[in-house]
């Protein structure tokens, strides 16, 4: 029995302001921030912004092999059906060391970047193993 009606008080109370801090910034981080993919110079840049998160990458250009995309599917006893996402890899040259770039919610949106990134470095569009099929 809690008295006195001081929640921020009680043990609970204290141990919630984090979760909620923390809830706090992932959506404002999910509603204000943007993703910018940029090849110049001698890398490749994946940058989510303005609020920091996880994610980041920076990618030598001429290290790129390959890209590929691949579908995730996330299943929830929360929700009716599963969600889809896709994700684009970079394969490394000297490597295989596959490193996710993007995310993203429609694989035409993945697909095109792909295409386009490929284009741009002179890759030729080649089968990965785990890739999402054209």
């Amino acid at each position: 029995i809690v008295s006195g009606g001081n929640f921020a008080g009680s043990r609970y109370g204290l141990l919630n302001i984090p979760v909620i801090v923390l809830f706090i910034y992932v959506g404002l981080a999910f509603t204000l921030n943007t993703t910018t993919l940029q090849a110049e110079g001698e890398l490749l840049t994946a940058k989510h912004g303005p609020i920091p998160m996880p994610g980041n990458r920076q990618v030598p250009l001429r290290e790129i092999a390959q890209l590929y995309c691949r579908e995730r599917i996330r299943r929830s006893h929360r929700s009716i059906g599963p969600s889809y996402s896709y994700a684009l890899y970079a394969v490394m040259r000297d490597t295989d060391e596959k490193i996710q770039l993007l995310t993203f919610k429609k694989a035409a949106q993945a697909r095109y970047v792909e295409q386009q990134l490929e284009r741009y470095l002179g890759i030729q569009d080649a089968p990965v193993t785990g890739e999402f099929p054209k």
